[in-house]
């Protein structure tokens, strides 16, 4: 059941990249939003709702309402495909692969900083299995630091987004 239990988020994310992606092009598609207006829009709010929605994980009083928000969380941060993963083509047809490859390069930094960032923070506030209190209070701690991350994407990709063909 745990298996399950955790692959559920991962299976949101999926759902709704697919979908996320299929309704982004409709709305570029009839008109209701230009292209570049519609990758800001996914890409912002892929960012910004996922990333309330971790800061209330950490203030769930149970595990049923955690759980709830963290599916919603990693799941809805799939609108992000219809967002900055379809603009690398758009900025670059011929290169747009090997765009793609340098900025997954960079966007796995925050993957590689994040556990030692998080095992800092939870050895300042004492976390240890037996006061668990103690460990709600870090994790407050880390998924505010997320959301400050996340807001700083969302303003950069939000000034300087663009679908323009940059490099040729």
């Amino acid at each position: 059941e745990a298996g399950f239990v955790s692959s559920l988020p991962y299976l949101m994310h999926f759902i709704l990249s697919a979908l996320g992606g299929v309704f982004c092009d409709w709305l570029i598609t009839r008109g209701t939003l230009s292209k570049v207006s519609a990758r800001k829009s996914f890409m912002i709010f892929a960012l910004l709702v996922p990333g309330f929605l971790l800061v209330s994980c950490g203030y769930a009083t149970d595990w049923h309402s955690a759980l709830v928000y963290m599916i919603l969380s990693v799941g809805l941060a799939g609108f992000s495909h219809s967002g900055a993963s379809s603009n690398y083509l758009e900025i670059s047809t011929n290169l747009g692969g090997t765009l793609f490859s340098i900025g997954n390069t960079f966007a796995s930094i925050p993957g590689m900083v994040s556990p030692v960032l998080t095992g800092i923070i939870l050895d300042r506030h004492g976390c240890v299995a037996s006061k668990q209190s103690l460990c709600q209070s870090a994790y407050q701690e880390v998924f505010w630091v997320s959301l400050a991350v996340q807001i700083f994407g969302s303003v950069f990709y939000g000034l300087f987004a663009t679908t323009d063909i940059v490099l040729q």
